[in-house]
């Protein structure tokens, strides 16, 4: 005979509790997976603290105010419009509305912020709607990584814009005078989804692909 489920029962109190704290997170993550961010703003606006509870999203949300910025919190933006103003120094500074007090297993730094990602391209590593923690600007390697990238050509409809988040490949050609230059950069969605397609750039565009920031974790 099938079960359609079971009850557990805990003589301790506290540790009750905990089971169900953690039962109602996780439908709540589940949930917010599909949230939209106008949603989500609409959560903001009827908090009149200006913190979301905690079984809402992943991570706890305040105002500069309360924030330490970049000892116990990183910013908290909308991927959409931060991806066509990337700066070096946008996400060092503590001129940011919203912050995100991270979870206690990561160590923030500046450069970092939290952004939700939209969409199903990346869908087996970054689930639609996830709240996803970035460094900006990255330096070193890219090969291999899921970055933000921005590009004139790139019209994402997911991201609604000239960036997008994929996994970066790139071929390098060394030349005679000890310098280099890409042959091809390829953006890479990984999704169960059909129909999503590599971004592909050659010489003449690979030079002008922005990576603005790389994927650190998905919270």
């Amino acid at each position: 005979m099938a079960l359609k489920g079971c009850y557990v029962y805990f003589t301790d109190p506290e540790t009750a509790e905990y089971f169900k704290s953690r039962l109602v997170k996780g439908q709540s993550a589940k949930l917010d997976q599909t949230r939209t961010p106008a949603s989500v703003e609409a959560r903001r606006r009827v908090d009149s603290d200006n913190v979301l509870p905690d079984n809402v999203l992943p991570f706890r949300s305040v105002d500069r105010e309360k924030a330490k910025p970049y000892v116990n919190a990183v910013p908290l933006v909308d991927l959409k419009f931060a991806a066509g103003a990337f700066g070096g120094t946008q996400f060092n500074g503590v001129d940011h509305d919203e912050w995100a007090i991270l979870p206690g297993a990561y160590r923030p730094g500046k450069g970092m912020f939290v952004a939700q990602v939209i969409g199903e391209s990346m869908n087996r590593i970054i689930p639609n709607g996830a709240w996803c923690l970035f460094r900006s600007n990255p330096v070193g390697t890219r090969n291999g990584k899921v970055v933000v990238a921005q590009h004139r050509s790139i019209h994402d409809p997911e991201t609604g814009g000239s960036y997008t988040v994929k996994r970066y490949q790139s071929k390098k050609e060394n030349r005679d005078d000890g310098s280099w230059r890409h042959l091809e950069i390829r953006l890479r969605p990984e999704s169960d989804v059909v129909g999503f397609e590599n971004i592909v750039f050659g010489p003449e565009d690979a030079e002008s692909v922005q990576i603005v920031a790389e994927l650190i974790a998905e919270l």
